[in-house]
């Protein structure tokens, strides 16, 4: 039973959510020849404050890159 988690800072809606879901689980089936019925799918949203990246949070990073496309 294979089971993908996407986590991501991006918030998209709905339809783009239930399309990942429905792409993914049809690239799982087709490579890894297991029952549609099998995949498991989950989205998390994360806040850019709680995610960290070289011992920065994201929020901190958005916002430096922010300053400096400016």
């Amino acid at each position: 039973m294979p089971i993908l988690k996407l986590s991501s800072v991006m918030s998209p809606d709905a339809q783009t959510i239930e399309r990942l879901i429905s792409r993914l689980t049809e690239v799982v089936v087709e490579e890894m020849k297991v029952p549609l019925q099998s995949v498991n799918v989950m989205f998390e949203h994360v806040e850019a404050e709680r995610w960290g990246v070289g011992g920065e949070t994201l929020k901190q990073i958005f916002a430096r890159n922010s300053e400096s496309n400016k």
